[in-house]
């Protein structure tokens, strides 16, 4: 009867410790994972993806491998390699290109190269899970040919919170943190055109309506050193439903129930993302309020954030 009592109470014992531990794990982690999206007719609802069994952040729902988030390399082309949790196929936009959709394995995997530009990259991926719930996710990575061995480079991308010509000093918000950027005499700050050349500037250019790219080392009480700043129409990509279209723009509402005014230009391009996993062109005629959208769009200087001139629109017909 002891040792029965024994048994029980150490059984208990590990039960209880398990369930602290699990708690004390949602406690911490419980919002971290990818933000999903449930779609129920028109509501657009917000959901966080919560993590069955304390398993670390390595294993969420969306993720990309390779390269690391904020990486510098010195070489121009790049293999891009992740996974997705139930879904064979990822939609991958890289810097404000085409999009382009892979295949994974059975296992989530996917893999595909691209060739870098100088400066800072944007790579942002896009996935639907087999319930229908839309994953985004984005990383940043610098090409920089004079990277040096001898000290760890950065490339970050952010939009211009605030500066300073007498400290020379720049605050870029990112959706993960505020950063701070020193410059000196020895940063190269250019503007890159649309074509893609670029221009020698200054500090002087900086604009608190621009996202610039910044390849940079650690700096002192944990802001960064600046080699260069490049100044250019960084594109924002982000997923929502539209609530107000005329023909000629467009409000779409974005996860965080933000609402954004989209213009469409008269080189705009439409795309569909079949309910067969095919991209296809679209008539802007097709589109309609309630759809499900993702938007490749930039802002233009001293203009206001919430309005963007749209690059591309995706129709996520899958949702739709």
């Amino acid at each position: 009867m002891k040792k029965l009592l024994l048994i029980a109470g150490v059984v208990f014992g590990f039960t209880l410790l398990m369930f602290t531990g699990i708690m004390v794990y949602f406690s911490k982690y419980a919002g971290v994972g990818n933000t999903g999206e449930a779609v129920d007719g028109d509501v657009l609802a917000d959901r966080q993806v919560l993590l069955v069994t304390p398993i670390p952040r390595s294993q969420d729902d969306l993720e990309i491998f390779a390269p690391y988030h904020r990486e510098v390399v010195d070489t121009v082309s790049t293999s891009i390699r992740g996974r997705v949790e139930g879904s064979s196929v990822a939609l991958i936009t890289f810097n404000d290109g085409d999009d382009l959709l892979v295949n994974t394995d059975d296992e989530g995997i996917f893999e595909t190269y691209f060739q870098l530009e100088d400066g800072v990259n944007q790579i942002a991926l896009l996935a639907l899970d087999d319930k229908d719930r839309v994953f985004t996710k984005e990383e940043v990575v610098g090409m920089y040919p004079q990277l040096s061995g001898q000290k760890i480079h950065f490339g970050l991308l952010g939009e211009v919170r605030n500066y300073s010509p007498e400290t020379r000093v720049i605050k870029l918000t990112t959706p993960d943190d505020l950063l701070e950027i020193v410059t000196n005499d020895q940063t190269l700050f250019y503007n890159v055109n649309v074509d893609g050349s670029i221009q020698r500037t200054s500090f002087e250019s900086i604009d608190n309506t621009k996202l610039i790219g910044v390849i940079g080392t650690d700096g002192a009480g944990g802001s960064y050193l600046a080699k260069e700043v490049r100044i250019k129409n960084y594109a924002y990509n982000f997923y929502g439903q539209i609530v107000e279209y005329d023909g000629n723009e467009m409000v779409v509402r974005r996860l965080n129930k933000a609402e954004s005014t989209v213009i469409i230009k008269t080189d705009s391009a439409f795309r569909e993302w079949t309910v067969d996993d095919k991209l296809a062109k679209l008539s802007q005629g097709n589109l309609r309020i309630g759809d499900y959208v993702y938007i490749n769009a930039y802002i233009l200087p001293k203009e206001s954030r919430s309005r963007f001139y749209l690059n591309r629109l995706l129709l996520l017909s899958e949702i739709n």
